[in-house]
């Protein structure tokens, strides 16, 4: 059976070998927290020092799915900082819930059947990281329709998922150190901080497809592959 991410159609073969990755180029500033991800976002990094290779295509779908410049590092050092990767993970005290940490309350909003399987669970990784990237994408919008704001979308957007887009219109930006003893204000420098180790450069150049791989016709100069 082979797997679509992002346009490419991945063999289980393949998948065994390595992950092909297809990253949009899209152009940032280093916000506020100077750990932007570069003029041109390179690839994710899959295994060792990255993202577990099981979740990959997941975060590599939710990412493409997004019109507005989400980029699959961030998603991935989100997963990183919210969970540890782990789908079974509870907050005690806070309600939060899976490898996304959805609170109850807001689940409903975003809840995805990722995987096909009929049912849109937060414990399920494919349906909570699709929900995960349709909220980062919304959120992503926002933080593009206002750049007056401190912080860069990317930021703004993390900051809206921790503490909710009414606290960014408050503080027109990411909040403050002040804010919640810290909490949003090195919620979102760490995932920046993580997202830039999560992404792998990638070749300006062009790169061979291992075999069980291939690209669509009318792939966009834009985008770059890697092989992780």
């Amino acid at each position: 059976m082979a797997i679509a991410v992002g346009g490419a159609v991945m063999t289980p073969v393949a998948l065994g070998v390595g992950v092909v990755l297809l990253i949009a180029a899209f152009g940032e500033d280093d916000g506020e927290f100077g750990v932007g991800l570069g003029p041109t976002v390179g690839s994710l990094r899959v295994g060792r020092g990255g993202v577990p290779s099981a979740y990959a295509p997941m975060i590599l779908k939710a990412a493409a799915d997004c019109e507005a410049g989400l980029q699959p590092a961030v998603l991935g050092a989100q997963l990183k900082q919210e969970s540890n990767f782990d789908p079974q993970a509870r907050s005690p005290g806070v309600g939060a819930q899976g490898i996304a940490q959805f609170m109850p309350g807001t689940w409903p909003t975003w809840a995805t059947d990722g995987n096909g399987n009929g049912t849109r669970s937060v414990w399920e990784p494919a349906d909570a990281i699709a929900g995960q990237g349709r909220f980062m994408c919304s959120l992503m919008r926002k933080g593009r329709a206002h750049p007056q704001y401190d912080g860069s979308p990317t930021e703004l957007a993390l900051a809206g998922y921790n503490a909710g887009w009414g606290r960014v219109d408050e503080y027109r930006g990411v909040p403050p150190a002040e804010f919640a003893r810290g909490q949003t204000f090195h919620y979102v420098r760490n995932i920046m901080a993580l997202a830039k180790q999560f992404t792998a450069p990638t070749s300006s150049g062009e790169v061979r497809l291992p075999a069980g791989y291939t690209l669509p016709s009318g792939t966009p100069r834009e985008v770059r592959t890697a092989v992780a």
